[in-house]
C-alpha cells in the first residue's frame, strides 16, 4: 500500500519517518522542497515527490499542516486534477486546526 505524506514540519516531518520505517512506501510533499528532499535522503521508504503524482499512485493519503484552510487548498487542486484521487482509499488529517473543519472538507 503506498502513502502520500502531506506537510512535513515538526510533527508530519516525524509522522513520515514512521510510515516509511514501518516499511509503506510513502511519497512526501511539502511546499518546501528542501524538506521533501532531507525526507527522501535520510528516511526509509521515503521519497520525494509532486503532489499531483504522489496522490495518483497512493490508496492513502496523510496530511499534517499547520491549518484547515491549507488542507482545504490542498483537497482543492487534487479534486481539481482529474484522476488525482482515483485510488485514495483513506484520508488521514492530522492537521492542528479545528475538527469540525476536517469534516466539512470531507463532504
Amino acid at each position: 500500500m503506498n502513502c502520500t505524506f502531506i506537510g512535513l514540519g515538526n510533527m508530519g516531518r516525524e509522522l513520515c519517518s514512521r510510515i516509511g520505517s514501518a516499511g509503506f512506501p510513502t511519497f512526501a510533499y511539502d511546499l518546501n522542497s528542501t524538506a521533501s528532499q532531507y525526507a527522501e535522503k535520510n528516511y526509509k521508504n521515503v521519497y520525494q515527490t509532486d503532489l499531483i503524482e504522489a496522490a495518483k499512485q497512493s490508496e492513502v493519503i496523510l496530511s499534517c499542516l499547520p491549518n484547515s484552510l491549507l488542507v482545504r487548498e490542498v483537497v482543492d487542486q487534487l479534486i481539481d486534477e482529474e484522476g488525482a484521487l482515483t485510488n485514495a482509499q483513506f484520508w488521514i488529517d492530522t492537521t492542528s486546526g479545528h475538527p469540525g473543519e476536517s469534516q466539512k472538507i470531507a463532504s
